[in-house]
């Protein structure tokens, strides 16, 4: 993977576009990323992961990625071109961010994450055109796979192979097994390890939970077997358990005494059975007795009552027998009767018919001229009940209803012409108001035309003030520009002002500080000398051998001594001091000459004077330019004007011809109603003709009626005469005189139906009775009743009843204790024959339980097997941190001369601690292996870089043997000495091999110097820039 471009704008602290060329840093193969705590420097690879994963080395902050310094409105996005695998590819996303909307409630709309990844088809990407850059994906999920399968590296192995994380690393190096556990999981798949262990976990539970299943099982066979034994009264030879008070029987011992107890049970029943079935038999037969003569006294009641039944049942048999004769008689009686009632129903409607009829006739038609034999065809056709001719009458009553209906066509007519004559006469009403409006119209439009002309002839004199006014506005602006720019310096001025006395206090300060250490140094050097002095031995300085007056130290010891370090430390703070006033001096008179240039620009004194100033310009110009755009709608409005005038006046000559048209139409239709009218002169109105011509559908629909009403008549006196013949010759044929004989012998159907089913019932009875009198049974008891047997007495039958039921309840009883105990067998020979495979099964639950629980301990890093209580997972990880240490060890022999070596090591740790992961630092020097701990800060680092840089090694191995081009390496160096960063630095240069680029993020000023390509990020109020040099 290698870097190209990468652009961002309104991500994190940096509020706008910025750009970061990456080809230009590659040719120099090293590069330094600096800039102040918080400027931004994280935020940049931070960046390059968010365009790659669509998250941040930190997920939690990736809904809080948009710029807090950007204005309302800039879309924030990453922009990354690199190239993977051989083929260049360019990524831009957008993080979630609230953009501003005018239409929402809440005044923001938020904009969901979007992605785009492009890949270039072009041979040379350089001069490539977006034609080149094929589409590869815009959605969020696909994008995230094609970039997983090109890269193979997942975010979180990016975050520690790409971006170095010394300082994370150097807490890894003294980390516990636990802790780095956690790390190692993140960057190398051990779920599987971690499934397998889980799974030998799962099984191992679920082999001992069959084991205790299998184990209650067979306990509860025995404690089953026990209890029916014991409910059995049997319990002999069960004992319970001497560890657990578990109880087991032997169950060949349980199934000779079931044997044993059921065979005895038998026999008992048996002999029970043989006592109530002869007791049985016996209370039968005096049951029976009892139970024959209790028949024979009902047959003979019911014999008796049969004798006595005899001569009313032959009175109700003659009785049918003249009813049945008389029904046909009966029948053909009432059928003439229903003929006759008929005959007589139709006449009177006929005769009502009739009646209402000539009420309608006796009113003249008034609208229709009719002879007086047409009336009398009329009269004649109503007055006689009997068939009478209608032809002629039919043919009036059409001549009426054609005369009134031609009567109520020239009505209608006339009612039309009414109608036609409303409609011209409303839209003669309409046009003439139309025609009003449009006059009035027409005199409001010529006024306001008028208004308007003088209106723009006022505005084109103010209009040509506009130009002045624009100038003016200009001006002023200008001016308010520079009066802020000006009171901006007036207040960096002062508080530059404030700084540089400060400054020159503190130079005065240390100053002084020094010219005292340097009074004092003299001081000391001559206390110094005098306490050297020996008598009679020459002064050092002057060569007396006399010392009559030497130094004495103004405080007592030396261990108040100035120091030449201290005189020097003393210097540095001095010339610090002494640079710093000059700079702030200098900023002051950079910062006077700068509102020395804005004032001799036009910058006012006071910000409110040139706010106040340009405001009016801004509004007078505002003003004259409204004017101006109100002259040109007014000019646009006169236009207008004069077509709706036009319009006006071309509109109301169009009404003037329409009323005109109109009082033609209007007129011609008065002609016509007026000689319609002289027509019907004398003619009934609408309603009139209305009732005549229903009187007439009236009459029309008597005379349909009154024809159907003679024929039926007829028909119904021809039945009349038909039913009399039939009545006649059932009289004849039957048994009776005449028919008033056969109706008092005649009965209702309901009745003679009763009577029979009376007599039928009786036959039967008689039958049944001779029947059970003759039968075998009853015959035998009449024999013993002749030869003098009694009647028994119900008390014996009760006795022996009593004796068999307790023979019966005895035989119960035996044969239930025998169910039992053959039940009791076959349970326990059922028990019996499952607690044999159970104990084998139990045996084999057991062994398996053991051997997974051992598998599971070992897994788990638990038990006596596991000596170094390594887990399955710790053991995978160990070979990996194992590679990590060695690929460290390369690097970290270059960077101490071949002292030291990073040994993977996994000795138990104590207080029951996890352990397999550990690390530990073998020095050469002495041949001893120590603790990480014991390193110095300068080794530490040393030693956590190279960690991370072997980390970083075996991580792409592990993902495919990727090639990664761009490293970056994080803070550190600032805790090495120079020998020792100059061998650091030889080893992060033999990263650049085979074209490698390496990123170092550091504030350590000597790496300014040693690495000539920088990346620098300021910072301000108002966010952080980036900016590339070269030095």
């Amino acid at each position: 993977m290698r870097l190209h471009h990468l652009e961002l704008c309104a991500f994190g602290p940096f509020p706008s576009k910025e750009r970061v060329d990456f080809d230009a840093l590659n040719e120099a193969g090293l590069f330094l990323l600096s800039g102040p705590t918080g400027a931004g420097k994280s935020t940049v690879f931070d960046a390059i992961c968010f365009a790659l994963y669509g998250s941040t080395t930190r997920p939690e902050n990736t809904k809080s990625l948009y710029s807090d310094f950007a204005k309302p409105g800039t879309e924030p996005y990453v922009d990354l071109e690199l190239t993977v695998g051989g083929h260049r590819y360019r990524i831009r996303r957008t993080p979630e961010w609230a953009r501003p909307s005018t239409r929402a409630k809440s005044g923001w709309v938020t904009e969901h994450p979007q992605v785009a990844l492009y890949r270039c088809l072009a041979e040379d990407a350089v001069a490539a055109s977006d034609a080149d850059w094929e589409v590869l994906s815009v959605r969020n999920d696909e994008a995230g796979r094609i970039v997983a399968e090109a890269f193979g590296l997942t975010r979180e192995q990016f975050a520690q192979v790409v971006m170095l994380p010394q300082g994370q690393f150097a807490r890894f190096l003294s980390a516990s097994s636990d802790e780095r556990e956690k790390l190692l999981r993140r960057l190398f798949p051990v779920d599987l390890y971690a499934d397998v262990r889980d799974v030998l976990k799962q099984r191992s539970d679920a082999a001992a939970q069959r084991f205790r299943d299998l184990s209650a099982e067979v306990r509860r066979g025995h404690e089953e077997v026990a209890a029916l034994l014991e409910r059995l009264s049997l319990a002999e030879g069960s004992q319970p358990d001497q560890a657990d008070g578990t109880v087991f029987v032997d169950m060949q011992s349980a199934v000779d005494r079931l044997e044993r107890a059921r065979s005895q049970a038998a026999t008992a029943r048996e002999h029970a059975a043989e006592q109530s079935s002869t007791a049985g038999r016996h209370a039968d037969a005096v049951e029976r007795g009892i139970g024959e003569w209790r028949e024979h006294d009902r047959l003979v009641a019911r014999r008796t009552a049969v004798q006595d039944a005899e001569q009313r049942t032959a009175r109700d048999k003659h009785t049918a027998e003249r009813a049945a004769a008389a029904t046909p008689v009966h029948e053909a009686l009432e059928r003439l009767r229903q003929t006759r009632q008929q005959v007589a129903d139709k006449k009177k409607q006929l005769a009502d018919l009739l009646a209402r009829a000539r009420t309608l006739t006796e009113e003249p038609v008034a609208a229709v001229a009719e002879s007086e034999s047409e009336r009398d065809v009329e009269r004649a056709y109503w007055s006689s009940a009997d068939q009478a001719e209608g032809e002629e009458y039919d043919a009036l009553l059409e001549r009426r209803r054609e005369t009134v209906g031609e009567l109520l066509r020239r009505i209608r007519d006339a009612e039309e012409l009414e109608r036609a004559l409303l409609e011209p006469v409303r839209r003669k009403t309409d046009a003439e108001a139309q025609l009003l409006r449009v006059v009035e119209r027409e005199k409001e439009l010529g006024r306001t035309r008028e208004r308007m002309v003088h209106e723009r002839d006022e505005l084109s004199e103010a209009i040509s003030e506009l130009p002045e006014a624009a100038a003016a506005e200009a001006e002023t602006s200008r001016v308010l520009e520079l009066t802020r720019r000006a009171q901006g310096t007036r207040e960096d001025l002062g508080k530059a002002t404030q700084e540089a006395e400060r400054a020159e206090s503190r130079r005065k300060e240390a100053s002084g500080h020094y010219d005292d250490l340097m009074s004092r140094r003299f001081r000391q050097a001559v206390m110094v000398l005098a306490d050297d002095l020996e008598a009679e031995q020459p002064c050092p300085v002057c060569g007396s051998t006399e010392h009559p007056d030497p130094a004495r130290a103004e405080t007592p010891g030396r261990d108040h001594m100035v120091s030449e370090e201290d005189l020097e430390r003393s210097a540095r703070e001095r010339d610090r001091s002494d640079a710093l006033a000059k700079e702030t001096f200098a900023r002051c008179a950079e910062l006077r000459r700068a509102l020395e240039e804005l004032e001799s620009q036009g910058a006012r004194p006071r910000l409110s004077e040139a706010e106040d100033a340009a405001r009016e310009a801004r509004e007078r110009h505002r003003e004259v330019h409204d004017q101006k755009q109100r002259c040109a709608d007014i000019e646009g409005r006169l236009d207008d004007l004069w077509q709706e005038i036009r319009d006006a006046e071309s509109r109301s000559q169009e009404l003037r011809v329409e009323i005109s048209g109109l009082d033609s139409t209007i007129q011609e239709l008065r002609d016509r109603r007026a000689n319609l009218s002289s027509a019907l002169d004398g003619v009934p109105g609408r309603e009139e003709l209305g009732r005549i011509t229903a009187r007439i559908d009236k009459l029309r629909e008597h005379r349909s009626a009154a024809d159907r009403l003679r024929g039926h008549v007829q028909g119904l006196r021809e039945n009349e005469r038909a039913a009399e013949t039939d009545l006649d010759r059932e009289v004849a044929e039957s048994v009776f005189d005449d028919a008033d004989e056969a109706e008092r012998h005649w009965l209702p159907p309901q009745e003679l139906a009763a009577m029979r089913e009376r007599l039928r019932v009786f036959e039967e009875e008689r039958a049944r009775i001779d029947e059970a009198w003759k039968a075998a049974w009853h015959e035998a008891m009449l024999e013993r009743i002749d030869a003098g047997e009694s009647r028994p007495d119900p008390e014996d039958a009760e006795r022996t009843r009593r004796a068999a039921e307790e023979a019966r309840k005895i035989y119960e009883e035996e044969l239930a204790r025998e169910t039992t105990f053959r039940e009791g067998l076959s349970t326990v020979e059922r028990i019996r024959s499952g607690d044999r495979n159970l104990q084998a099964e139990v045996h084999q639950a057991s062994d398996t339980a053991q051997m997974l629980k051992d598998l599971a301990d070992v897994a788990s890093g638990l038990g006596g097997e596991n000596l170094q209580r390594m887990s399955l997972t710790t053991f995978v990880l160990a070979a990996q941190l194992e590679d990590i240490a060695e690929a460290a060890t390369v690097r970290l022999k270059n960077m101490t001369n071949g002292r030291y070596s990073l040994r993977h090591s996994d000795a138990t740790a104590g207080r029951n601690k996890k352990s397999g992961l550990g690390l530990e630092i073998f020095d050469s020097w002495t041949s001893e292996t120590r603790s990480t701990s014991s390193l110095s800060g300068g080794e530490t680092f040393m030693a956590s870089l190279c960690l991370a840089l072997g980390l970083a090694d075996v991580v792409q191995a592990r993902a495919g043997g990727i090639e990664v081009d761009t490293l970056f390496v994080d803070e550190g160096f600032g805790s090495l000495d120079e020998d020792t960063l100059e061998d650091v630095m030889d080893a992060i240069d033999g990263l650049r091999e085979n074209g490698r680029v390496i990123g170092l993020v550091s504030h350590v000023a000597d790496m300014k110097t040693r690495i000539p390509e920088h990346v620098r990020i300021t910072r301000s109020p108002s966010g952080s820039s980036l900016e590339s040099k070269s030095t």
